[in-house]
């Protein structure tokens, strides 16, 4: 095991098509959750393969693959990030020099504004340093898990429908 979520283990493996290492995320549902909480799960899984497989950019984990294990488990293939992630990064060394500071940041906007204009605008909702991966000496925005395509009105207004999602830490204030 290289990482654990919310609602999900991740793996290292081996991909005999690609021949090359993926990370394997196993998105369990536990049988003793209510019908309610399953149902959110797979809808999180479902939303999570369809906004995370069609993006191509090098600030974004990319997903190879997603498909059911058994009924009690969804397995998504993704890009493995040789590196640590941000949140581990900082744990073990305290706050970033200023210099390495800003390149991180540029690289993840670079990839938060590719999100809002590679077609539809999507909303991560879970921006934090353990969701921030370091690979090859840059760094990747990753698990989508709690993001949303924002549907945007004619009136142009955009629609949130997602209340209470994401870590507290790192909520917006509103």
């Amino acid at each position: 095991m290289i990482g654990k979520g919310g609602f999900s283990d991740i793996y290292k493996a081996f991909d005999l098509e690609l021949m090359c290492f993926c990370a394997i995320k196993l998105n369990e549902i536990e049988t003793k959750m209510s019908d309610s909480m399953r149902a959110d799960m797979v809808r999180w899984a479902v939303r999570e393969t369809d906004i995370q497989k069609t993006l191509q950019h090098p600030r974004i984990v990319q997903m190879r693959e997603c498909f059911p294990l058994d009924s009690h488990v969804f397995v998504l293939v993704l890009e493995l990030c040789e590196g640590e992630t941000l949140d581990t990064r900082l744990k073990a060394n305290g706050p970033l020099p200023e210099k390495e500071a800003k390149a991180i940041v540029v690289q993840i906007l670079s990839g938060l504004r590719y999100l809002n204009i590679c077609g539809r605008k999507i909303i991560h909702y879970d921006i934090k340093p353990s969701n921030v991966f370091y690979h090859a000496g840059q760094v990747k925005i990753g698990d989508f898990g709690l993001s949303k395509m924002a549907d945007t009105s004619p009136e142009g207004i955009i629609e949130l429908s997602t209340r209470g999602a994401g870590t507290s830490w790192y909520l917006p204030p509103e």
